[in-house]
């Protein structure tokens, strides 16, 4: 079984400095397989032979972990995957303008004690990074991704542990809906938190400020960063009430049955109701 933990980092100037340099290394390597095969997709499936491609024609690669570029070829395959699945759009090229960056490694033998953790072939004088959390107990980690938004840096482990999550015989009923976002067959109803409405409507307001001020001045940016730490907030607020509601019903139930929706054909279909469904987070769940 496997475990994710997500948590912030408090890295040095130096150490900032480093991690920026794989945010560039990875969209480096990322923009250079959506050059060679994005008129033949299907060559990208598979991320041996694109490791070994990339290895070939991008010789600085060799100054950085192999984890780091299997990484990336792994995310692009997968990025395909998806797109052949119509689950997601085609991928396109990264930009360093991006509000999120960030940089992943497979199959890192990571070692968390004492509440720090060094990145995989990292210079000896770039340290060991500080965690907000000590994961001492959680086992090896098999996967590690660092990213960066809003000028904050996170750090997500996935751990493989015999821990075993045991569930209690039973089955419930899910109902998606715009007045209640979720009501179960038991009688349980989940709502959004008051504050997600709350921080849409000013998002709005600094959509519209934006709008107004001139691209690339101080005011923009400054106006884009607010509006940037104001979608951030939402984001988490909406995702620790899924994983809190996913964890009790997957905690007290064996089978868990839901509705499939189209949210797109809804929105299109009343567009009254438009706005509601944006808020709710039917796809998350």
């Amino acid at each position: 079984m496997f475990l994710a933990r997500k948590t912030e980092i408090f890295p040095t100037p130096n150490q900032a400095e480093y991690i920026e340099r794989l945010f560039s290394a990875r969209r480096g390597i990322w923009n250079k397989l959506h050059e060679l095969y994005k008129d033949n997709p299907k060559e990208a499936v598979s991320e041996y032979k694109t490791c070994k491609v990339i290895s070939e024609v991008l010789l600085w690669t060799g100054e950085y972990s192999s984890r780091l570029l299997r990484g990336v070829c792994v995310s692009y395959a997968e990025a395909w995957k998806s797109y052949f699945k119509k689950i997601k759009g085609a991928p396109n090229f990264k930009s360093k303008k991006e509000q999120k960056q960030s940089v992943k490694f497979i199959d890192s033998p990571i070692v968390c004690v004492n509440g720090v953790f060094k990145i995989p072939s990292s210079p000896k004088e770039f340290g060991k990074i500080k965690l907000s959390e000590d994961f001492s107990s959680m086992g090896p980690c098999k996967e590690l991704t660092i990213s960066k938004r809003n000028n904050r840096f996170y750090v997500s482990f996935l751990f493989q542990t015999s821990k075993i999550i045991e569930s209690k015989e039973g089955s419930i009923g899910l109902d998606w809906g715009c007045k209640d976002f979720l009501t179960g067959s038991d009688g349980r109803k989940v709502n959004l938190p008051p504050k997600v409405v709350k921080l849409t409507n000013r998002a709005n307001q600094l959509q519209v400020i934006l709008s107004k001020k001139q691209k690339e001045s101080k005011n923009f940016e400054r106006v884009r960063t607010k509006l940037s730490q104001t979608y951030l907030k939402i984001s988490d607020i909406k995702k620790d009430l899924v994983e809190k509601v996913t964890f009790d019903l997957c905690s007290n139930f064996n089978n868990i049955v839901i509705e499939d929706l189209d949210v797109v054909a809804m929105g299109k279909a009343k567009p009254n109701l438009r706005k509601k469904i944006s808020l709710n987070i039917f796809g998350l769940f």
